[in-house]
């Protein structure tokens, strides 16, 4: 499996809670596994998408890219694979 396979769908392992405080911290409670994940913002909007169902890369990074004025498309396309590689990792994303 190559994360960096745009085509590649991604879902949400199992349903979750997104807290966040006025200082942009953001806890992100797993209901699968009980555990809770101090992720960003772009993680939790990634949680987000996925929760409604899944998408592909491709699909993932077009909607991240609309609100990220201030990032090359390089830069994007690396920081939401490390993203995805991570949030797999905690096994809050999965291959669909």
């Amino acid at each position: 499996m190559d994360i960096r396979d745009k085509s590649m769908q991604w879902c949400a392992s199992a349903p979750g809670k997104t807290f966040e405080d006025e200082e942009g911290l953001v806890v992100y409670f797993s209901q699968g596994s009980g555990s809770t994940h101090l992720i960003t913002e772009v993680a939790a909007f990634i949680l987000e998408v996925l929760a409604m169902g899944p998408a592909t890369t491709d699909e993932l990074l077009h909607q991240i890219a609309i609100g990220a004025d201030d990032i090359t498309e390089q830069e994007l396309q690396e920081s939401v694979h490390e993203l995805l590689e991570e949030l797999q990792a905690s096994e809050l994303i999965e291959a669909a």
